[in-house]
């Protein structure tokens, strides 16, 4: 068989999307993350974790903006992941959640740039306000590799 292509000229009317628009930052905010290495190096180091809205206890998720630098040109590969782990003030795990590090090829990126990340963690239903940490590991099917990142989380009243 053969295609023919089309020529198809479309205009986007309406977009909809799940949270309100939020740009990203023009500088990156203060954050209070321990960053440790942890494994072999991908080409990629972290610069810090933070929470621009703190969740109030009994919603569902909340959000975490990370940001990453790349260091070389090694590349972690496109099935690399973060695992998000929501420990207590006494370290004990509360949630994990994991996803992709990035829905992007790190190989193209800029080394000049900050790579920003958003990454939704579910929270428990029962989950108390206080102060935890979001432990974020970074790993491939091999094990982990660098880096890895701690960072304070509040979840308000």
């Amino acid at each position: 068989g053969s295609y023919e292509a089309l020529d198809v000229h479309a205009k986007l009317l309406h977009l909809t999307l799940d949270a309100p628009y939020r740009p990203l930052p023009e500088d990156m905010p203060p954050m209070a993350s321990t960053i440790s290495e942890n494994g072999p190096d991908a080409g990629l180091s972290a610069l810090g974790c933070h929470q621009f809205e703190r969740p109030h206890a009994g919603e569902v998720s909340m959000e975490v903006a990370c940001f990453w630098r790349k260091t070389s040109d090694a590349s972690a590969p496109l099935d690399t992941q973060v695992s998000l782990r929501l420990n207590d003030r006494a370290g004990s795990r509360i949630t994990q959640y994991d996803q992709k590090l990035a829905y992007y090829s790190l190989p193209y990126l800029a080394f000049e740039k900050p790579i920003t990340t958003f990454y939704y963690v579910p929270l428990p239903d029962n989950l108390a306000a206080g102060d935890y940490t979001l432990e974020i590991v970074v790993y491939t099917p091999s094990g982990e590799i660098s880096p890895k990142v701690s960072t304070p989380i509040v979840i308000d009243e």
